[in-house]
């Protein structure tokens, strides 16, 4: 009797583990959460100071031969050569941190466009200016528009393999940044410009990227793909091309609001590295420093002479591209970047700090 009671026993735990195990893996998964509301994306400060004005440097003024045409969201997963047989050699190759190396395209002008290459591939696309588009939809259009066309949600969910990850986008994501899922590989952020309600940039990008670099909220289930581990000299690369690009856009976006463009000035722009760098290490966010320091006393400290100068911060956004299209959607950071009485921009980037320092010179 004690051996028949025994049997049924294990008999009852072995039924009870074939039933209740697999209900409970397919029901409730073991999510995995990263929040960024308050990490990522969502740190911006502005200040302005006066006083009176010269010291500059300016960038390569080289400018693309090709224009940038046709269906950009076709280049995702094609070759690099093909790239450069449809547009030629870019104006500059800049190093970004999450494995791929961005080639730059730009007249300067109307167009910018920044393709991402990893392993010769094409794994991302940025566009801006007053020219292009993607999958149909052209830079300028009106979100209204575009958003019945689109259909914008709060969850983007997609598989790749056995994972399954989720992103959840806050209302603000919504308004200025909604995601678009083309397929389980490809995606677009859109970037608007909420003061006039028209596209502004757009960014394509396939899974992997996207997993890396992690714009949203996310919930995910198995691994997650990271971005690679920089060394120091690594670092000061993708820096010194988030710097660059920083500027050119400013400049693409002063142009498309019919303002003159910026001059680049080093001096500042030592400055402005300075700041984002004491910002970092410091781990601070603010325009004053531990020491009670301001932009009107590092640019004393620099000798540089002005008549006005601004100063936008920002921290911890994907990258340059995505910390321009913040300020331009924060009033105070908008007036920096389109205040037509600036002449002179330095460009400051450490790791994930960002810092314009605009000045007006006589």
């Amino acid at each position: 009797m004690r051996a028949i009671r025994s049997f049924l026993l294990l008999m009852l735990m072995i039924i009870g583990a074939i039933y209740f195990l697999p209900f409970q893996e397919l029901s409730f998964p073991n999510w995995l959460h990263i929040d960024k509301s308050e990490s990522k994306e969502n740190k911006q400060e502005v200040e302005q100071a006066i006083s009176q004005p010269t010291n500059s440097s300016l960038t390569d003024e080289t400018v693309s031969s090709e224009p940038i045409e046709g269906e950009l969201l076709g280049w995702i997963g094609k070759d690099s050569q093909e790239l450069s047989e449809a547009y030629g050699e870019p104006i500059r190759k800049d190093k970004s941190s999450y494995g791929y190396n961005w080639w730059i395209y730009s007249d300067k002008k109307s167009q910018y466009a920044q393709f991402g290459i990893r392993d010769k591939k094409v794994v991302t696309v940025f566009i801006t200016g007053s020219k292009g588009k993607m999958d149909g939809i052209s830079l300028g259009e009106s979100y209204k528009d575009l958003k019945g066309k689109r259909s914008f949600q709060k969850e983007v969910s997609f598989n790749v393999g056995v994972t399954s990850y989720r992103f959840t986008l806050t209302d603000k994501d919504l308004k200025m940044r909604p995601l678009v899922k083309l397929s389980n590989e490809r995606f677009m952020q859109l970037y608007f410009d909420t003061f006039t309600g028209k596209l502004s940039s757009i960014r394509a990008m396939d899974a992997d990227t996207l997993l890396v670099q992690r714009p949203y909220d996310i919930f995910y289930t198995g691994n997650l793909p990271e971005a690679p581990i920089l060394s120091d000299k690594e670092w000061a690369e993708v820096e010194d091309g988030a710097e660059q690009q920083i500027f050119d856009i400013t400049n693409i976006i002063r142009t498309r609001h019919q303002v003159g463009v910026l001059k680049w000035d080093e001096v500042v722009a030592t400055v402005a590295l300075g700041h984002s760098k004491d910002m970092s290490i410091h781990k601070y966010f603010s325009h004053y420093s531990q020491d009670g320091k301001g932009l009107k006393d590092r640019l004393s400290e620099k000798d540089v002479i002005y008549k006005m100068a601004g100063e936008n911060i920002a921290a911890q956004y994907t990258d340059g591209p995505a910390a321009v299209e913040g300020w331009l959607n924060s009033e105070g950071h908008r007036h920096a970047l389109l205040e037509g009485n600036y002449t002179h921009l330095g460009v400051g980037v450490y790791k994930y700090y960002y810092t314009q320092n605009f000045l007006q010179k006589s």
